[in-house]
Order: structure tokens, then sequence, then C-alpha cells
């Protein structure tokens, strides 16, 4: 009896027909069989566990739209026809993202970039540098092709020091840029997230500000954000713009982030907005292994800021991939170059030949000076006549009065 109704539970799901209430009558049956029934990925998770954890994403399906709930759906879908391992799989990404959305600010963040719909997030990259309400951060979106299992790609460069010269600091040292509840997106210098699930990335740079100095500092917007050559200048803000000159305008930080292969391949030149010097620079590629674990293949960054790179996956730890310690931001100030002179043009044609001056006389020889005769010897001079006579001492002066 038991093989007769498997065998007809198993033309309702490979048929398409009924993929739900087939899962959850096999799921009666192995119950009754005293077993649990594995799918074919060798797992024991059955259709009536994977409906109650797809209806318990509801809230955060219902409140997120667009990518999120793409994805719910095509999970309703693979339930339905009976395949477990793709509802799993999806089911597991879904909660995957629940849990770093729910993680604190910087989750909030990553729901920004992976819940537009396609459309939206079309627009996102559209709209160039897209600069917050309050000129703390400004962030610019950018597509990339996707790798699933590779998880989330997170990237976070800071100033571990309170200070760094002239320029504030962010105070802090390394934490998990994702999940630590405590941290803002104003706690680092830049903030880089890949989600190479769907190829979908943002940049998220934070204003600069000087150290106060007896109660007077400032701070200046972020640069505008170039992404592999597209430039996605903002209009500047001149009521928060300290120097008066548009400076965030004057430079963009640039960034290029590009597929390698199966990784991924980021290089960029960063300035804070307070000044054009001195710059960050890097050029870094990550790659997979083959359980998809990212690590760093290239490398050819500034020792300064610091900078913590994780990955994170479904079902696994995070992973963390680097934590570099700063080193002296004195290291980052080079001499500009000095511009090339331009070449002098060539004079018109060739010199002529100036002609031959003539033989100058020679001058004659000037005549020898004549003998002079001899002078006369000169007499002796006679002697004084006897000693002298000693000369009469002077009277005493008398003393001055008073």
């Amino acid at each position: 009896m038991l093989l007769l109704v498997a065998v007809v539970i198993g033309a309702l799901v490979t048929s398409g027909v009924g993929g739900s209430i087939a899962g959850h009558a096999l799921d009666a049956v192995c119950q009754i069989a005293g077993q649990g029934c594995e799918s074919g990925g060798g797992t024991t998770t059955s259709a009536s566990e994977l409906q109650s954890r797809l209806t318990d994403l509801s809230e955060l399906v219902n409140g997120s739209g667009g990518a999120i709930a793409d994805l719910a759906a095509q999970a309703q879908a693979a339930l339905d026809r009976g395949d477990l391992d793709q509802a799993r799989e999806l089911i597991e990404r879904l909660e995957f993202y629940r849990s770093l959305f729910e993680s604190g600010p910087r989750g909030q963040t990553l729901a920004a970039l992976v819940t537009p719909s396609a459309a939206e997030f079309a627009d996102l990259i559209d709209q160039g540098t897209i600069q917050a309400d309050d000129d703390k951060t400004n962030r610019r979106y950018f597509q990339v092709p996707p790798a699933p299992g590779q998880g989330i790609l997170v990237m976070d460069l800071f100033i571990p020091g309170e200070n760094a010269g002239p320029l504030k600091g962010d105070g802090r040292d390394f934490e998990n840029p994702l999940r630590n509840p405590d941290l803002e997106e104003t706690d680092s210098r830049v903030l880089v997230i890949i989600d190479r699930e769907t190829g979908r990335g943002v940049i998220v740079q934070t204003q600069s500000c000087t150290v106060s100095v007896f109660g007077a500092g400032f701070c200046n917007e972020a640069r505008p954000i170039g992404i592999n050559g597209d430039l996605g200048l903002i209009e500047n803000d001149s009521e928060n713009d300290a120097t008066g000159e548009g400076i965030n305008l004057d430079v963009v930080n640039n960034y290029n982030v590009s597929a390698d292969g199966d990784g991924i391949h980021l290089d960029y030149e960063s300035r804070n907005s307070v000044s054009p010097i001195p710059a960050i620079s890097g050029d870094v590629t990550f790659q997979p292994d083959g359980d998809g674990h990212l690590s760093i293949t290239h490398d050819d960054r500034d020792n300064f800021p610091a900078y913590a790179t994780y990955q994170y996956q479904p079902g696994e730890p995070d992973h963390v991939i680097e934590h570099n310690e700063a080193g002296s931001p004195i290291e980052l100030i080079t001499p500009p170059d000095l511009p090339d002179l331009p070449d002098l043009p060539d004079l018109p044609g060739p010199l002529p030949d100036l002609p031959d001056l003539p033989n100058l006389p020679q001058l004659p020889h000037p005549p020898n000076p004549p003998n002079l005769p001899d002078l006369p010897d000169l007499p002796d001079l006679p002697d004084l006549p006897g000693p002298l006579p000693d000369l009469p001492n002077l009277p005493n002066l008398p003393d001055l009065p008073g």
C-alpha cells in the first residue's frame, strides 16, 4: 500500500500537478513508514517544513518586494513542482538576507542594494552619485556579472585612530562590517558591498572633516564617484562646501569594478573631500576556490587606511578574507609630476657660413729703453753736536676747586 501511494505521489510530482499537496502527502507516507525521506540532494528537509519556513518569511517578502519577492515566488514554484532542493536553496538565501538586513544599520545598506526590482535598480544606476539628505555620505550603484554561490563580498576602509594628521578618523578597531549592530555607515571612509548572487554592488563614501582646533573645524561632502570611467557628477552643495570653491567637484573618486573570470577585480583612486591630497589607491583581485570561498590573488594597495574584507554565504560562517592594519598616512604623499617643458621650435634653415676675417698685421716690437746713468753717492750727514740737555721739571699745577 505504501509503495502504491508513493508511486501515485511520484507521478503527481513529476507531472508538476499539485506539487505542494504531493509534498505534504509524501511527508505523511514517510512518517507512516517511520523513515525520513531524502531528496535527490541527500537532505531530509521535508516539503512541509520548507513551506513553513517560507511562510515565516512573509513579513520580509511583503515588506521588501522587488528581488526578495521574486526569490520567494521562485521558492514557492519549486515547492509546487516538488523540487525540494531548489526550494531549500532559495529559502536559505531568503533567510540569509533576513539575518543580515536585521543585523544593524549596515544591514539596511545591504537591503537597499538587494530589495529593489530590476527596473528600480536600473534607475538607481542611472542616477549616478546619490547624495544623502544630510550630506554625510554619498553612494553609487553598479552592476557586474553575477556569480551564484559566492555570497556577498564587503570591503571596509577606515581610519582606526581619532585623527590622521589634520583629518578626523573613525576611532575604532576591526569589526564585522555588516553584522556589528553599532557600526554606522559614517564609521568608515569607504564601504564596498558586492552581492555576487545578483551582481549588484554599491560604493558608500563618508564626508571628510578636519580636527577641531579651539572649537573650530569643518566638514565637506564626499567627492562624486566615477564607476568604470563614468564620472557620475552631482551638483555641488554650496551651503555645505566650507572651501567655497566646489573642491568636491575638482577631482572625482574613480572606482573600476569588473569580473575577472569567476572572481572580481577592483581598482580605485580615492581622495578625501577637504584637500586634493593625499589619495588612497589600490588594485586587488579576489578569486574563489572550489567551495566558492574568495581569497586575494593579486594585491597592490596603499597601506593606509586600515581595511577589512569579509565574505558572507548562506549556511556558512562569515569568512574573514583579511584584516590589514593601517600604516602611516605620510606614505601616501608623493611629489606631483612636473609637466614636461614644451619643445623649442627649430630655427629656420641652416645658419649661413660667416666669412673669414682678414689676418691682422703684426705689431712692431717696441724699442729697448736706453740705459740710465748711475746716480752719484749722497754725502754722509754730520753728527749732532753733544748730548741733548735735560729738560727742566714742570711746576705742579694747582688743584682744581670743588
